[in-house]
């Protein structure tokens, strides 16, 4: 399992696996994590790109990610069974599901099952991709933070 850093200071740099095997989606969400970076007090994002299932899990097991952008629906794994592996290879890393497929009560038994947000391809602006990064990550760092006290 790879390590879990948490997020300290919006000048540090994230780390964010995108598991998305399409180019154009890939390159859309990448464009917008990278101005974003350029924008106020946010982070800055190094985006890793993996297109296969198999190619993420090992990615995972070697490499720092502090979030993952995960596409159900991959050349070697799709729909819930993907948000499954990847989840158990994780940790405490914050997940945001990315699917362009409205499978019925997906999106509310992954966020059930742990996942911090659910994006609907198409229907993302770069505001509401911002969002969901942000919030996922704050909300990763406040239990982090709390573990850490309990842990006192």
């Amino acid at each position: 399992m790879c390590p879990e850093p948490t997020i300290e200071t919006a000048s540090e740099n994230v780390h964010i696996l995108l598991v998305e095997d399409n180019p154009g989606d890939a390159r859309y969400l990448a464009e917008i994590l990278k101005e974003s970076s350029d924008q106020g007090d946010n982070p800055s994002f190094t985006v890793h790109n993996t297109v296969r299932l198999s190619d993420t899990l090992e990615y995972l097991t070697t490499e720092s990610t502090q979030l993952v952008i995960l596409d159900l629906n991959l050349p070697d794994s799709n729909g819930y069974a993907t948000f499954e592996r990847v989840f158990s290879a994780l940790g405490q890393i914050p997940v945001i599901v990315l699917t362009g497929t409205l499978e019925e009560g997906l999106h509310i038994r992954a966020v059930k099952s742990g996942a911090q947000d659910y994006l609907i391809k198409g229907e993302t602006s770069p505001e509401v991709v911002m969002r969901s990064v942000l919030y996922s990550l704050e909300r990763a760092r406040l239990r982090d933070e709390l573990n850490r006290h309990q842990e006192d």
